[in-house]
C-alpha cells in the first residue's frame, strides 16, 4: 500500500512539472511572436522615411527623363554620351550601323548654329581595314580630292599619311621621313605658305605634338602639299613626293612641355593647338610657322572650357582632335566622348587678350555623335558643312554627320 501511495505522489509531481514547463514555454512563444510581428515606433518611422526618400528619387528621375526627352524631340538631335568617368563606350549592341535612334541631349545643347541649322543622324559609311590602320589619331577631308579623307596612325607606327575612301579603302599614301621623338596626333588641310609660291594649293598639316610623359623640349608641325594626282607605285599605293616638298617646323611652348592631340589651321597658315587635360579645360596655343633658326615660341591664347558646365571633370573631357571652318571662326572639338562646336569669331586670329575674353564667354554646342571605343579624329566636310569622325582601334567605323539644313 505504501508503495502505491509513493507512486501516486511521484506521478502527481511529474504532472505538475510538465504543466509548469508547458506554461513557461507558451509564455516564451507569445513573447517571441509579439516581438517578431509588432515593430517598434522607431522601426516604423525609419521605414516611412526610406519609402518617402525612394519616392522623391523616383519623381526626380522621371522629371529629368521627361525634360531630356522633350529637349531631344524639340531639337531633333542625336547625341549619345558615354559615362563621364570613362574614356568612351562601345556602340550599343543591336543598333543599326546606319546610325542610332534619337536620344536625349544634355540641357543647354543645341543644333542651331550659323554653320549649320540642322544636323543629321550619324551614319556609318564604312569600316577601316585592319591591315595598316589600327590606331587612327587624326582625320582631315581632302580639298584636292573631293570625298576622300586623310588619316594617320598614332605613335609607334610609320609616319605615313593615308588617303581613305568613305568606305574605308586606302586610295593612296604619303611617306614622311621620321624624326626623333616623333608622335603624330592630328592632321588638317589648309592653304600652303605663299612663300613657297604655291598659290592656293592646299597642304596637309600634321601635328607631331604627342607628349604623354611631358618630356619633349620642343614639338613639330609637318606640312606637305596635297598631291595633284594619285599616281601610285608598288603594293603600298605610295604617292611619290619630292623630299624638298616636305617641310618640318619646330617650336616650343612658353610654359613648358604640353601633351597635345588637337590641331587646326587658320586661313593665314598659323596653327592652333589644344592641350589634352582631364579637368574640363584646354590650353590653346597659336604657332607661326617659320623655317631655320631656333624653334619658334608658341603663343598661349588662353583656356577653353570643354565641359560646358554639364559634367564633372573626368577623362571624357580630354580634347583628342579639332578642326576649323574655312573662315577660321568655328572650332570643331572632339573629346574622348563628345563633339563640341565653338563660335569664336575672329578670336583665334586676333590678339591674345581678345582670344582669352572670347574663350571665357564661349559656350559650346553639343553636336550629334555615335558612341565610340575612343573618339580620336574629326574633320569638317567643307563641301557640305557636315563633319567626319573615326575612333581608334582595329576595324573602326567611319562616321559622317551631315548638315541637312544650312
Amino acid at each position: 500500500m505504501a508503495t502505491t501511495k509513493q507512486q501516486t505522489r511521484r506521478i502527481r509531481m511529474l504532472l505538475w512539472v510538465l504543466v509548469a514547463t508547458l506554461v513557461v514555454g507558451l509564455g516564451a512563444c507569445a513573447d517571441l511572436a509579439a516581438s517578431s510581428h509588432l515593430p517598434t515606433a522607431a522601426a516604423v518611422a525609419k521605414a516611412k522615411r526610406k519609402a518617402e526618400k525612394a519616392k522623391q528619387q523616383r519623381m526626380r528621375e522621371e522629371a529629368m527623363a521627361r525634360a531630356l526627352n522633350e529637349a531631344a524631340a524639340k531639337q531633333a538631335t542625336v547625341g549619345m554620351h558615354p559615362s563621364d568617368n570613362a574614356e568612351g563606350a562601345m556602340a550599343q549592341p543591336g543598333l543599326p550601323r546606319a546610325g542610332l535612334p534619337a536620344a536625349a541631349v544634355a540641357p543647354g545643347s543645341t543644333q542651331d548654329s550659323p554653320v549649320c541649322k540642322t544636323w543629321g543622324t550619324p551614319q556609318v559609311t564604312g569600316t577601316v581595314g585592319k591591315d595598316s590602320l589600327d590606331e587612327i589619331s587624326g582625320l582631315a577631308v581632302s580639298r584636292r580630292h573631293p570625298g576622300l579623307l586623310w588619316v594617320h596612325n598614332d605613335a609607334g607606327n610609320q609616319t605615313r599619311l593615308y588617303l581613305l575612301s568613305p568606305e574605308g579603302k586606302v586610295r593612296a599614301s604619303l611617306k614622311v621621313p621620321k624624326q626623333p621623338q616623333s608622335d603624330w596626333e592630328d592632321v588638317a588641310v589648309g592653304p600652303c605658305s605663299t612663300e613657297r609660291v604655291l598659290g592656293s594649293t592646299p597642304c596637309v598639316y600634321v601635328s607631331d605634338t604627342g607628349d604623354n610623359k611631358l618630356t619633349r623640349g620642343f614639338a613639330r608641325i609637318v606640312r606637305v602639299p596635297e598631291p595633284p594626282t594619285l599616281d601610285t607605285h608598288g603594293d603600298k599605293r605610295t604617292v611619290a613626293m619630292p623630299p624638298a616638298a616636305i617641310e618640318q617646323f619646330t617650336f616650343r611652348y612658353p610654359d613648358g612641355p604640353q601633351d597635345i592631340e588637337a590641331m587646326a589651321v587658320l586661313p593665314d597658315t598659323r596653327v592652333i593647338l589644344l592641350s589634352k587635360r582631364t579637368d574640363g579645360r584646354s590650353y590653346v596655343y597659336r604657332v607661326s610657322l617659320k623655317t631655320g633658326g631656333d624653334p619658334v615660341v608658341a603663343e598661349r591664347l588662353g583656356v577653353l572650357s570643354t565641359s560646358g558646365g554639364l559634367v564633372a571633370p573626368g577623362t571624357s573631357l580630354r580634347v583628342t582632335a579639332a578642326d576649323l571652318s574655312p573662315d577660321g571662326k568655328f572650332l570643331l572639338v572632339r573629346t574622348s566622348a563628345r563633339v563640341l562646336l565653338f563660335d569664336l569669331g575672329t578670336a583665334l586670329a586676333g590678339p591674345a587678350d581678345a582670344a582669352e575674353e572670347a574663350f571665357a564667354a564661349a559656350v559650346p554646342r553639343h553636336l550629334p555623335t555615335l558612341r565610340e571605343a575612343q573618339g580620336e579624329a574629326i574633320g569638317w566636310d567643307t563641301a557640305t558643312g557636315g563633319f567626319w569622325q573615326i575612333s581608334e582601334g582595329e576595324g573602326a567605323d567611319i562616321v559622317r554627320v551631315a548638315c541637312t539644313t544650312r
